[in-house]
């Protein structure tokens, strides 16, 4: 079912229990009543979501991952060892963990060999910049 599909049947059922309550307004006064209502209800719920959005965004501002902290992670989400994504990777075990723990320098190269591995961009992998959510940011208006 459409979204729009929802809110017709909503507003029909709404409008019939209204109605089987004994109310005898014009059909256009009790929809609008109902919008009324239903916009206060998005409003609160949207509010809710930004305040948590910006919220996330502003941790995220106050504590940024590391370079090593970010290969980490990448990591650990598609459940490689160290030793596994050294292989893929053409270094030793020892180097991925040196880059992890942020006692060896990520050069150019491997930058972009880890980016086209975990499928993410350079800017993400030495800065933590996400083009999706820059985008997310600017659209929610967020800062």
């Amino acid at each position: 079912m459409t979204a729009y599909e929802e809110l017709k049947e909503m507003f029909v059922s709404e409008i019939a229990r209204k109605r089987m309550k004994g109310d005898e307004r014009d059909v256009k006064e009790i929809i609008k009543e109902i919008k009324d209502e239903f916009m206060k209800r998005v409003d609160k719920h949207f509010e809710i979501i930004k305040r948590q959005l910006e919220e996330k965004y502003s941790l995220i501002k106050e504590r940024k991952m590391t370079i090593g902290e970010r290969i980490q992670q990448l990591r650990m989400d598609k459940n490689l060892t160290q030793s596994e994504l050294a292989k893929e990777l053409g270094v030793k075990r020892e180097t991925v963990n040196q880059w992890e723990n942020g006692t060896r320098d990520l050069k150019t190269g491997y930058t972009i060999k880890l980016a086209n591995y975990f499928n993410e961009t350079c800017d993400y992998i030495l800065k933590g910049i996400n083009e999706s959510d820059e985008a997310w940011k600017k659209e929610w208006n967020l800062k």
